[in-house]
């Protein structure tokens, strides 16, 4: 298979799980909520779409937009490794993944946010379908791509660009052992990252 197709499969299957979560969100308001009327009231609808929606998603917004700043820097310098042909700089990057804490804290903001749309009562059916399957889609585009720019094993963008030696590395989890380097030898370029390790 080629690159480019591999790299545009990679990209598909990034958009593909946002779909479904969309697909899922709107269903779910239309099969749960709407048909149960397990709807908000209109007092209550009010205050939820003036303020709580709003202030949970802007949270999300600006916690996600620091997630996105951090895993663009570690796509970067993946990149730019595998450029120099810097293994060492890789694995470390390979070490460093975004910590499982910040997965939960993101998920947590997103659900918080669902939950609220979910409620929300529409008189028009596709109407509330859509905006449920926006809201679903958003959020987890925004998971899948930082996901996929700080995961160098998993990401559709460094399909092609990193070396399959040591991509096998990787995940035989060689690189794990910060001090891997010194127990087989690797020719590595000299830099200023290099030396100052």
């Amino acid at each position: 298979m080629g690159r480019k197709l591999k790299r545009a499969l990679g990209l598909l299957r990034l958009m593909l799980t946002p779909i479904l979560a969309g697909a899922l969100a709107g269903a779910l308001w239309y099969y749960v909520f709407f048909l149960n009327k397990y709807m908000m009231n209109e007092a209550d609808e009010s205050a939820f779409t003036d303020s709580g929606i709003p202030s949970q998603i802007a949270f999300h917004s600006i916690v996600g937009g620091f997630v996105i700043f951090t895993v663009w820097g570690r796509f970067a310098r993946v990149i730019e490794c595998a450029a120099k042909k810097d293994e060492i700089g890789f694995g470390q990057c390979v070490r460093d993944g975004i910590p499982g804490e910040i997965h939960v804290f993101l998920g947590s903001l997103a659900f918080l946010a669902l939950s609220m749309t979910l409620r929300l009562n529409f008189v028009e059916i596709p109407s509330g379908i859509q905006l449920n399957f926006a809201t679903a889609y958003a959020l987890t585009i925004f998971w899948e791509a930082a996901i996929s720019l700080s995961d160098p094993l998993r990401g559709a963008w460094f399909r092609g660009r990193i070396p399959e030696e040591w991509i096998e590395k990787a995940r035989r989890g060689v690189y794990n052992n910060p001090d891997w380097y010194k127990l087989e030898a690797v020719s590595v370029p000299p830099s200023a990252d290099n030396l100052s390790r």
